[in-house]
């Protein structure tokens, strides 16, 4: 999980809807009334992420993305915060999209394990496994008060498997045993994303561990840590940055100098 700013403003035509309806902040007559509405705002938050889920990382696609209320607008707490820009990501199915990629159906016409696997629930993630718990009840990490520059999280070559990573949690002030929490409550680590992830960090060892010129390992690193042309990054943000461990510290801190 990575850091992921918040929209600056509503898309048009969600700031069109609540100055016409400034007390109205049910989600699902939004959803209903404003249906091209709906599909801007969900557009606006995939390109705003670079394309990745709010909480896995895998990468953002056609028929695997939806729009996330981290404080959950069943909540009556919440329910004012339904169409605040603020509280809304973009997430991927979380692993529950039999119909689209289950490997084990021959009528599928794009199976794919990263994305769906059984059984369930032993592998779902993200907002289908976080559900309506509030993160109040169950405290998890907001993405969008994650550091910029400092990991939060690093990622196992050998297993695949997401953890703590001590140093930047005390560094950016992070309760460790919250950020532990939150890879459990969001089942980041179900046997689907870790073999994912595992499957990615191979495939990093075979296409750049020959490579020893500190210069083009840099430049490699940029490539992956960075988006491209079209605003986009390389699915599991965290994989990449966990291979490219030396060259995104060099990375982050010239950003993080080039900004103060």
């Amino acid at each position: 999980m990575r850091r992921v700013n918040s929209l600056a403003a509503p898309p048009p035509r969600l700031a069109a809807y609540r100055e016409e309806k400034p007390d109205v902040h049910d989600w699902e007559t939004f959803r209903n009334e404003e249906r091209g509405g709906y599909q801007e705002l969900l557009e606006a938050l995939v390109r705003n992420q670079n394309n990745l889920c709010c909480y896995c990382e895998i990468d953002l696609i056609e028929n695997d993305q939806s729009i996330e209320h981290f404080l959950p607008k069943s909540d009556e707490r919440y329910a004012h915060l339904a169409l605040a820009v603020e509280n809304l990501m973009a997430s991927c199915g979380g692993g529950s999209l039999p119909h689209y990629f289950d490997p084990e159906d021959e009528r599928i016409r794009t199976p794919d394990p990263d994305r769906f696997r059984r059984p369930l629930p032993d592998n779902l993630s993200c907002d289908r496994r976080k559900a309506d718990d509030s993160p109040e009840d169950k405290a998890i990490l907001d993405p969008t008060e994650l550091p910029l520059a400092t990991p939060v999280y690093v990622v196992a070559s050998l297993s695949g498997k997401l953890s703590v990573h001590g140093e930047g949690c005390l560094r950016s002030e992070i309760d460790v045993s919250i950020a532990a929490q939150t890879i459990d409550l969001l089942g980041l680590n179900c046997p689907r994303l870790v073999e994912a992830r595992r499957d990615h960090f191979r495939a990093l060892e075979e296409e750049y561990d020959t490579v020893d010129d500190p210069a083009l390992r840099l430049a490699f690193a940029r490539a992956v840590l960075t988006p491209d042309g079209d605003g986009r990054l390389e699915r599991f943000f965290t994989t990449n940055r966990s291979y490219f461990q030396i060259e995104a510290n060099l990375l982050f801190e010239a950003e993080s100098s080039a900004s103060e």
